[in-house]
């Protein structure tokens, strides 16, 4: 009787396991999508033009190379009055495991005459994510995830007077929050009892070109990334932060068959330059190991001094410099100096010198809780010394200049002491701000 009852639970677990379904086959959604608004004369419409493309294999939406101009035409010839032409570009792909995402946007004006309020602006934005990630060597949920990117590319901008707003940005970002890449390797995204689900991964670049009402100006903006966003590799440690032998990442069949691994092993580089610094700290390490550090002197990076360009250069550095895997505390950082650029841009922006002073105090305000927050205990358990000192020394230093810049006599739209016309070519990742996302029309 026994025997007859174990033996039908075992054939009743035999049917159950033919009759369950198989494993959801892993999806890969690739996008690619370019846009751009191009500012007209008064009276007349501006142009605007949106393409996004959705595929469950590899996308391409634009080409490089300067192609396009007004109304859909080929860029016009050098010398040409009110000369305009961009270039839009998006490819979303994978390559041996490696996910890879390409966005590069470039905007050239010239012999052109400024329309006040009204912006010409490009952007490209590719993503590319994954549902139904599985794990082969290890049983979720996994202790610790260190997920690796990389990013290779530049944005640069340049104009023929400093009143021209010429902006280029940058932002990657893994399931809608920002990576901190410095360099070309970006800091890897930590993660604690893991299961491998989904991931989505985003690079967007934008471009912004205006000048006041009549200026005649020139100008050039390069948010070039088409070099590559990728996933590098996700390397699983146990509790004790140890790799997990054997155990890695995998995309799978309906059948469970195994399509690609992601790789889970790299050797990282990051590189660490914090406004005002006068060195740059290099550390090489694979995820969880012991890093091995050396010291240089960096390229020229933001020009110091009470100026416009000056102040917002160092804001965009010090947002790049931002801890990643801090959560709330990290959100509040990055709220801090995000507001402290919005009010710089309303000051720049002009008007009478109470506006302009008001918005200024508003820098300061945002920047003296930028250092608060710093001080705090969950700051000084989550951020290690000496970054969080040089954190709060490169927002005091921010804020003394941004005092002497309200000492100045702002009367004027541009300001007197604004800065003098500068070529500057930088990385980072904090994206667009208010201002940007507003001439685009889109959010983030």
């Amino acid at each position: 009787m026994y025997g007859r009852s174990l033996l039908s639970r075992a054939a009743l677990a035999l049917v159950l396991l033919l009759a369950a379904p198989p494993p959801a086959p892993a999806i890969v959604f690739y996008s690619s999508q370019i846009g751009w608004r191009f500012a007209s004369t008064p009276g007349r419409v501006d142009e605007g033009f949106d393409f996004k493309l959705n595929r469950l294999e590899p996308t391409t939406v634009g080409v490089r190379g300067l192609l396009l101009s007004r109304r859909g035409a080929l860029c016009p010839a050098p010398g040409t009055p009110d000369f305009l032409c961009a270039e839009a570009f998006s490819k979303a792909g994978s390559v041996g495991g490696r996910l890879t995402l390409h966005s590069s946007t470039r905007l050239v004006r010239a012999a052109a005459t400024g329309l006040g309020a009204a912006v010409d602006a490009v952007y490209a934005d590719t993503t590319v994510e994954i549902v139904q990630l599985g794990a082969v060597g290890v049983t979720p949920p996994i202790a610790i995830a260190y997920i690796v990117f990389g990013l290779h590319g530049t944005a640069s901008t340049s104009a023929s007077d400093p009143s021209v707003t010429a902006l280029a940005f940058s932002s990657a970002r893994l399931d809608g929050a920002g990576v901190q890449c410095v360099g070309t390797i970006c800091e890897p995204v930590r993660r604690q009892n893991w299961t491998p689900q989904s991931l989505r991964l985003n690079l967007r670049t934008d471009v912004i070109v205006a000048a006041p009402d009549g200026l005649p100006f020139a100008a050039e903006v390069v948010a070039d990334f088409a070099d590559t966003f990728e996933l590098l590799a996700i390397a699983l440690h146990d509790e004790n932060d140890e790799p997990i032998p054997g155990a890695a990442v995998v995309v799978t069949d309906g059948d469970g068959a195994t399509l690609f691994t992601i790789p889970s092993t790299v050797e990282t580089t990051t590189s660490t330059t914090l406004p005002g610094d006068t060195t740059t700290t290099t550390s090489t390490t694979t995820p969880g190991g012991d890093p091995t550090t050396t010291t240089t002197t960096p390229p020229s990076g933001c020009p110091t001094g009470a100026t416009f360009g000056s102040i917002a250069c160092r804001l965009d550095a010090l947002e790049a410099l931002l801890p990643s895997g801090a959560g709330n505390l990290g959100a509040k950082l990055l709220a801090r100096v995000t507001a402290a650029r919005t009010a710089l841009a309303t000051a720049q922006a002009g008007g009478a010198p109470g506006r302009i002073g008001k918005a200024l105090k508003k820098v300061r305000k945002a920047l003296a809780a930028f250092g608060r927050t710093l001080r705090t205990r969950k700051a000084q358990r989550l951020v290690p010394e000496p970054a969080r000192t040089q954190l709060r020394d490169a927002g005091a230093a921010l804020i003394a200049d941004v005092r002497a810049l309200a000492r100045l006599d702002v009367a004027d739209k541009q300001g007197e002491g604004a800065a003098p016309h500068e070529h500057r070519t930088s990385r980072w990742d904090g994206g667009p701000g208010p201002r940007a996302r507003d001439a685009l029309g889109r959010g983030r």
